[in-house]
């Protein structure tokens, strides 16, 4: 019975030990699923909140949308009650225009064609002016011709008479200067004066005189030595008498080319004024011809330019009954234009009338458009209700799916808890229960023990091994566990 108490109680403190053991991973397990019960109910009442929120930022979206329904349909009553008045308005059009091509266009075609009659006459009337007209305008030309040349002559005898005129005044002008008499400034001024000598200091200062004297002197000196008698008084008296001789013909020497110097500056002063004069009168004398010239040829160019200005009277006379030729036709082309506009006048009122017609059912049409613009707007504004209806809906739809989701996970973290819970217990209470088996097993399963006393052992592994199976069996039992 010793062996049979030893192997309950090592049995029992193997219950035992496992029970702590599976009690404490029991609680646990209950913690980590009551915090994700939790954090469940927390997501759930977020998207409740989100689900709140949103549908009150949507619903005056909503609403608009609801409001939009009576205004479009009133719109559509609008739009069709104005389809009959703008179909009147076409109509009203369509008559216009009928009028038009049947009554107006007609009626300005005959009045062309009665026009039209008139129109070959007319033409050659102008086809006649036309030509009297070139040929006029040829001898305008022509005059116009003479008369550039007679302003050219007009021109060069203008020229011509200024040079006249401006020659005739310098030599006016000259005329002092022509007539001056000479002078002893002028004298004086010449390059040929040559001053009078009027004492023997003056005499003894002219050129080449007290060189004479000097050769004369040595002359005489040169004589007397070769004589014999230098400081004779005969040699005295005699250089003398050459002073005194020399003296005399120096005056009458120096008198004679002051005179011949005075007539040669008095000659080339009235040489010069005869130039002067010749030149001045020369050119007065062209000047004079040739405006004389110029004259006449502008008086030749003014007979011609008479002769054409006759001419051309006579052509304007021509030119002028062609003129009234072609009035006359073009009075009768009048009286017919005058028709052709009339009935383009009734023709205007009659496209008048179209347009009017025209821009009626074009306002009509204008106001038919913005109809159906308002039409198409408050179809819009329905439209767009509608989507935020379908918005609110597809947010209800998610706030479901989201709460089913967060339910879900509610009850996964349960029964995630409630199995863990019954593996750990079960699991302790096998192997406890296995321990046992096992003890009692070993001490009892052997000949002599418990089996003899119920007959012969099993076959297999004794009763350690039926009882540890029955353990493993036990622990493998999925119970929920309830603290």
């Amino acid at each position: 019975m010793s062996a049979i108490a030893a192997a309950a109680i090592t049995a029992g403190g193997a219950i035992i030990g496992a029970g702590v053991n599976a009690g404490m991973q029991a609680s646990g397990a209950s913690a980590a699923s009551r915090a994700a019960r939790e954090a469940a109910l927390l997501q759930m009442q977020q998207i409740n909140d989100w689900y709140a929120a949103s549908r009150q930022r949507m619903m005056p979206y909503q609403q608009f949308g609801r409001q939009q329904l009576p205004i479009y349909q009133q719109a559509l009553q609008d739009y069709a009650n104005a389809v009959p008045g703008y179909w009147n308005q076409l109509g009203n059009y369509q008559q216009a225009v009928d009028a038009y091509r049947q009554t107006a266009i007609p009626g300005v075609e005959q009045a062309i064609r009665d026009y039209q009659t008139v129109a070959p006459q007319y033409q050659q009337a102008m086809r006649d002016y036309g030509g009297a007209l070139q040929r006029y305008e040829g001898m305008v030309g022509n005059l116009g011709a003479t008369a550039g040349e007679m302003g050219d002559l007009a021109r060069r005898y203008r020229q011509a008479v200024d040079r006249y005129y401006g020659a005739a005044g310098r030599y006016e002008g000259a005329i002092p200067e022509m007539t001056r008499a000479f002078t002893q400034a002028d004298y004086e001024a010449s390059p040929v004066y040559t001053p009078m000598v009027r004492n023997l200091a003056e005499l003894q200062a002219t050129p080449g005189y007290q060189f004479e004297l000097e050769q004369g002197q040595k002359e005489l000196a040169q004589s007397a030595a070769a004589r014999g008698g230098t400081l004779s008084g005969a040699q005295l008296q005699a250089s003398r008498r050459f002073g005194q001789q020399q003296a005399a013909t120096g005056f009458q020497n120096a008198w004679q080319r002051a005179q011949n110097a005075y007539q040669t500056a008095l000659g080339q002063h009235q040489n010069y004024q005869k130039q002067m004069a010749g030149v001045l009168g020369e050119n007065v004398a062209n000047f004079g011809q040739g405006a004389q010239l110029t004259g006449a040829e502008a008086n030749i160019i003014s007979g011609k330019a008479g002769i054409q200005a006759q001419q051309l009277g006579g052509m304007g006379t021509a030119l002028g009954g062609y003129g009234t030729a072609v009035g006359q036709v073009a009075g009768l082309g009048d009286i017919f234009g005058t028709g052709v506009q009339q009935q383009i006048g009734r023709a205007g009122l009659y496209r008048n009338a179209a347009d009017m017609a025209q821009t009626g059912a074009g306002l009509y049409g204008a106001g038919m458009g913005l109809m159906q613009q308002n039409v198409a707007n408050r179809l819009g504004g329905l439209q767009f209700g509608y989507g935020a209806n379908m918005d609110m809906n597809q947010l209800g739809l998610s706030r479901v799916n989201a709460i089913n989701q967060a339910l879900g996970g509610y009850g996964s973290a349960g029964a995630a808890g409630s199995m863990a819970q019954g593996n750990i217990w079960g699991n302790a209470i096998g192997q406890g229960i296995g321990g046992l088996a096992g003890g009692l097993a070993n001490t009892y399963g052997g000949p002599g023990g418990w089996g003899s006393w119920f007959g012969a052992a099993p076959a297999t592994g004794g009763w350690g091994d039926a009882l540890g199976n029955m353990g493993q069996n036990f622990s493998g039992i999925n119970k929920p566990y309830k603290p």
